[in-house]
């Protein structure tokens, strides 16, 4: 885990595991447990399981709320256990898998998918399309040089996050 990066941009990212599936139907309806804190400016619904929100101090929270059970189907990496109940089970921390990607991971592959992202780019650009021609340009190629990047050992392992892999290329 990377807690030496915790600064004041960063922003915080957590599970609430809950008893069963009513447990949490309530506390993804009802954020009152974390509006008692008083530090809560606003929250909003942004996926099935979970919800943002942002505190008066500037702090994003983004927070998923699950049943122990869900826990195996669910991807996620170096987690760690903050507070638990004494009757919780005691595998939470490790019960996820890992991000799984549907593209090979080969170096022809994004080498070529990258190009071929490049040329159709161009071609978009060229037919009066921008904002397509930017998605293929300096998105979906990127993406393929990023993996190429983490396939070439070039990326620093440690600092790769496997949700996100723009993040701390520079």
């Amino acid at each position: 885990m990377q807690h030496d990066r915790f600064d004041d941009c960063s922003d915080l990212d957590f599970f609430v595991i809950v008893d069963d599936a009513d447990a949490k139907r309530r506390f993804l309806d009802d954020v009152g447990w974390l509006e008692r804190t008083g530090d809560v400016a606003f929250s909003f619904v942004n996926d099935q399981n979970g919800r943002k929100a942002l505190l008066h101090d500037g702090t994003l929270l983004e927070y998923a709320i699950f049943a122990p059970a869900e826990l195996p189907g669910i991807p996620f990496t170096d987690a760690r256990v903050v507070w638990q109940r004494a009757d919780a089970p005691g595998d939470l921390a490790v019960a996820g898998r890992p991000p799984q990607s549907s593209t090979p991971g080969t170096v022809d592959f994004h080498l070529n998918e990258a190009l071929t992202n490049l040329w159709v780019g161009l071609q978009r650009e060229r037919r009066g399309e921008r904002l397509n021609a930017f998605r293929f340009i300096q998105v979906f190629a990127i993406d393929r040089i990023l993996a190429l990047l983490r396939l070439s050992g070039a990326a620093p392992a440690h600092r790769i996050d496997p949700f996100e892999p723009t993040r701390r290329v520079e």
